[in-house]
């Protein structure tokens, strides 16, 4: 699921589309995540940069 204001006004079904659709997307490509706020709320959003940085230690 995204985690992001871009998406906060749609339904889940569309919500899903529109993720399925990115993964499309950005396969076989480098993409870079922008997201707006401190490292800390970054992470207890738990979106796309807490994956990234969690990635990480895996």
């Amino acid at each position: 699921m995204l985690d992001n204001e871009a998406t906060s006004s749609v339904g889940t079904r569309t919500e899903q589309t529109i993720a399925r659709a990115m993964d499309t997307l950005m396969g076989g490509r480098t993409s870079f995540v922008i997201e707006h706020g401190t490292h800390d709320e970054l992470l207890a959003k738990g979106g796309a940069y807490a994956r990234l940085y969690e990635s990480q230690f895996a």
